[in-house]
């Protein structure tokens, strides 16, 4: 006697029949939610606008917090894009300064070759920085008497000044306060000193700074002395060899610390220059 099989129920009936009802329970929920929704956003706007008839004054000192928020954001925003663009400038100005040394150096052989080296180098130093800077310095130690700094070489500065001009690097103390002064201390510590003029004297750090290489009538507000770093022959050390002096007619134009790195960067091609300089006399 044969068995008789019972038909099993169909999966696919019985699988639709089972996920037709999540959708229809989630459009109930979506409409109930909906309708709560817009009743509690009914309910506070009705509360927010009794409150301002009441007294509007909280509102409008709200308003106005959000509102500066809201420019200090946009100010921010705008001044660090203009940082960035400045800065992607600058680095392209350094990139092309260095490409320009490059090219000078090789075909320097003598030193009043590399001399215009030097001066073709603070002119692009100069351009780095736009029209801000206009006059810029190189100071070594001098040859005769390696206690004080004399200029080596200029951009724009005025040549009878400049040229006799002397600046005590010593260890005397009280010859460091009579001729020493910004570019001696750079010098001597190997930092960056940068100097504003206050009420017609120019001071660093609040402290006057009895010498500087800005003499005369000058529309200039600060000026920096940058040391320039280089490799001793004899003790395979990195000492300072020298200063670039550069002059500003802004007072906060090497205040930030990202145009002091800026600076070293650019001492860089100056000290270049001097080291191959002083082995091919």
């Amino acid at each position: 006697m044969k068995r008789r099989r019972l038909p099993l129920p169909k999966s696919r009936g019985a699988t639709s029949g089972l996920f037709s009802i999540p959708p229809v329970l989630g459009t109930v929920f979506l409409g109930i939610v909906t309708k709560r929704l817009d009743a509690a956003l009914m309910l506070l706007w009705d509360q927010v606008n009794n409150s301002i008839q009441q007294n509007s004054w909280p509102w409008v000192i709200t308003g106005g917090i959000v509102a500066a928020l809201f420019i200090g954001f946009i100010f921010r925003y705008r001044r660090r894009i203009a940082i960035v663009s400045q800065t992607l400038n600058r680095a392209n100005k350094m990139v092309a300064l260095d490409g320009a040394v490059l090219r000078m150096l090789s075909h320097s052989k003598t030193p009043d070759e590399y001399k215009r080296v030097l001066v073709e180098t603070l002119r692009h130093i100069t351009l780095v920085f736009d029209e801000d800077v206009e006059r810029a310095a190189i100071l070594l130690p001098d040859v005769t008497d390696t206690s004080s700094l004399i200029c080596w070489e200029h951009y724009q500065m005025p040549e009878d000044s400049i040229k006799s001009k002397r600046i005590y690097i010593g260890n005397d103390p009280q010859m460091q306060r009579e001729k020493g002064g910004v570019a001696s201390e750079a010098f001597r510590n190997g930092r960056i000193m940068v100097c504003h003029k206050e009420n017609g004297h120019w001071t660093y750090e609040g402290q006057a700074q009895p010498i500087d290489l800005v003499q005369g009538a000058h529309p200039y507000l600060s000026f920096v002395c940058v040391p320039i770093m280089g490799s001793n022959a004899g003790t395979n050390t990195t000492v300072c060899i020298g200063i670039m002096h550069l002059e500003s007619r802004r007072k906060d134009t090497f205040d930030s610390s990202e145009i002091k790195i800026v600076l070293e960067e650019l001492t860089r091609g100056v000290a270049t220059t001097i080291l191959i300089s002083e082995r091919h006399p």
